[in-house]
């Protein structure tokens, strides 16, 4: 996996589950549920897009320029960041869905503290 994602694949695998819990945070807004209806639920709605779009802004300048920007490393392990993702999107799904989702979170979880530690132990 580690081959085929680049530091800016990876921000845009983190964009599109960022889109992905944006739209469910709109069908919240739009049903009224656990307090998403009216003003507050919109400007949650409308925060969380404009993060997204955001990441997507960043992913895309990221491909478009041919050199790393100074300052700016690629990690030893880009997949571990995916997996890191997986499992926040896992957590923060599970808040409304419920706690078994939770649960599942801490596989992906697992891994990415395992591919982060293998980089670190490789990298000294």
């Amino acid at each position: 996996m580690d081959r085929w994602l680049s530091g800016a694949g990876v921000v845009a695998v983190w964009g599109a589950l960022n889109t992905v819990l944006a739209a469910v945070l709109a069908g919240f807004t739009a049903a009224g549920l656990n307090g998403g209806a009216g003003r507050g639920g919109v400007l949650a709605f409308i925060i969380y897009a404009a993060a997204s779009a955001l990441i997507f802004v960043v992913a895309l300048l990221v491909l478009a320029g041919k050199r790393p920007f100074r300052g700016l490393r690629e990690p030893a392990r880009p997949a571990a960041a995916v997996f890191l993702a997986i499992g926040v999107a896992l957590i923060w799904l599970g808040l409304a869905f419920g706690l078994w989702l939770v649960i599942i979170a801490a596989a992906p979880l697992l891994v990415a503290l395992m591919l982060e530690i293998s980089a670190h132990m490789s990298l000294s």
